[in-house]
């Protein structure tokens, strides 16, 4: 008769808590790496730019 009812689930545990930030930090952290990564990059091009006009 009810063919969408919601599935009942347990609450998250501290652990599951704890394993969530865990994740959100990683996720961060490569972000930030990637970023830093892509600067590096655009200064090195700059540098070769500077230099070629010498």
């Amino acid at each position: 008769m009810f063919g969408n009812e919601p599935t009942f689930s347990m609450p998250l545990t501290t652990e599951d808590l704890a394993a969530a930030l865990d994740r959100q930090h990683h996720e961060e952290f490569e972000a930030q790496l990637r970023e830093v990564e892509r600067q590096r990059q655009e200064i090195e091009r700059l540098h070769a730019e500077l230099n070629a006009k010498k």
